[in-house]
């Protein structure tokens, strides 16, 4: 599978167990809870999480931070843990437009080396490992080598954002940018902008979580793209704070430095 480390092809497999879970409860009756962050939580959710870590835990030793699961300090001593969002799009899965996927991403010093995001509707595997390159799999194919878009005009760029929120315009009007499209989450825009069908993501707000950038982040920086906060600056990984305070900025890398300034 390209290159891509023996250990990293059974985690990509338990990203898609973890899918088959989600599917099997997908046109059913479910209860839709809120945590006290106010975010959703099915019982997908929770299937899904206990596959994971249950997976992880038979191939390795590293700490696992997962959306799901009581954090704890000891994780931060480790030069390597798993960080996992076991449905990322649960909005979206509870609207059944598909637009949702399984993401597990391993991190060595708080950089992510190793990500990948199922999407259990169309069943495609977006995956990527540091200096190997970034894969999508697809059923009854081999593996495709991904790259984003080479656009460098700003103007003819476009920008991916979400169906839940889609953002204030105020950010890609100053930019010139006028094409927009909506899709679900972190993962499958991330996605679409490795196959060239976005060159630009955006999120203001310090609402996401380490474990919503983590797999993505690697995936467009193997596909040739960047992934930072608004400024600029790192996104750090296995950190106290599992917020991404200072929001997230995706781009194809060739415009990242400038829209960053903006």
């Amino acid at each position: 599978m390209n290159g891509i480390d023996p250990v990293y092809k059974k985690v990509i497999g338990i990203a898609k167990e973890a899918g088959n879970a989600i599917m099997s409860i997908y046109n059913k009756e479910y209860v839709i809870e809120k945590k006290k962050d106010n975010s959703l939580v099915t019982a997908a959710d929770l299937a899904a999480n206990t596959i994971i870590v249950a997976g992880l835990k038979n191939i390795s030793t590293y700490p696992i931070l997962s959306e799901e699961i009581k954090d704890t300090s000891e994780r931060l001593s480790h030069e390597f843990v798993w960080i996992v969002d076991p449905l990322d799009g649960t909005s979206d899965f509870i609207k059944k437009n598909g637009e949702f996927s399984v993401m597990i991403g391993l991190v060595q010093n708080n950089t992510p080396i190793f990500g990948v995001s199922y999407e259990p509707v169309t069943q495609k595997s977006y995956y990527a490992q540091k200096g190997v390159g970034a894969f999508v799999l697809e059923p009854e194919t081999d593996p495709r080598k991904l790259h984003v878009s080479s656009i460098s005009n700003i103007t003819q760029m476009t920008v991916i954002s979400s169906r839940s929120h889609p953002e204030k315009d105020s950010f890609a009007k100053k930019l010139g940018i006028t094409k927009q499209i909506l899709s679900g989450g972190i993962g499958v825009k991330i996605g679409k902008m490795t196959e060239k069908k976005a060159d630009i993501y955006y999120n203001t707000s310090p609402h996401t979580s380490i474990w919503d950038t983590c797999a993505p982040h690697c995936i467009i920086e193997e596909a040739g793209g960047k992934m930072t906060d608004l400024s600029g600056n790192p996104l750090v990984y296995n950190t106290k704070e599992t917020k991404n305070m200072h929001g997230v900025l995706a781009t194809n890398g060739i415009i990242h430095d400038h829209v960053s300034q903006e």
